[in-house]
């Protein structure tokens, strides 16, 4: 199956301290290296026209922009999430970003959207329900959530919180599947 959106919120590897070092607790959730997170294949689940949205932090931006290119995709905007307080050892970060790219032609349902989201975090790693209103009001579906910890209405949502498989197999079994067998072939 080919969608026009995808989202990603890669497990980043752990590059510098956290939230979750300082307290000596273990992350949450397996991280990647970027050999593994380039590894990935969304080519098939793209086609021309897909948008990619992919969530990056400041320690990561470098890599979230080589990544880009290798998955298939050209950078467009990178639109920052800001929130009211941060963390950090030198600076205070109190915003991550939402990469916007795409593969060739370009269209959106809705163009002149502002380029940032303010926001008030969640629990670790919940993205903010601005930013899924913004995803869908520029792309089309089908869309689908990768990395996904929860399920959203009108998305497809995998990862290992939610189905128990790896990324890969995920990615394997949505491409092996119809639109109309969705609900049923990914529980």
């Amino acid at each position: 199956m080919r969608f026009q959106a995808i989202l990603i919120d890669p497990p980043w590897p752990s590059s510098e301290k956290s939230a979750y070092s300082r307290s000596n607790e273990a992350w949450p959730y397996p991280t990647l290296t970027e050999e593994q997170l380039a590894a990935i294949s969304l080519s098939t689940l793209s086609e021309p026209g897909t948008h990619l949205w992919l969530w990056t932090t400041q320690a990561h931006l470098p890599m979230a922009l080589r990544l880009i290119p290798l998955w298939g995709f050209k950078y467009q905007v990178c639109i920052p999430a800001i929130k009211p307080h941060g963390f950090g050892n030198w600076w205070s970060k109190t915003a991550q970003f939402l990469i916007f790219a795409y593969i060739s032609p370009l269209s959106m349902i809705r163009k002149g959207h502002p380029t940032h989201i303010n926001y008030t975090p969640a629990k670790h790693s919940r993205k903010p329900e601005k930013s899924y209103q913004l995803i869908e009001s520029v792309s089309r579906s089908p869309r689908i959530e990768l990395f996904a910890t929860e399920q959203r209405p009108g998305w497809l949502c995998v990862g290992q919180g939610i189905t128990g498989r790896d990324i890969v197999d995920d990615i394997a079994a949505v491409s092996n599947i119809g639109v109309n067998n969705i609900g049923t072939d990914m529980q």
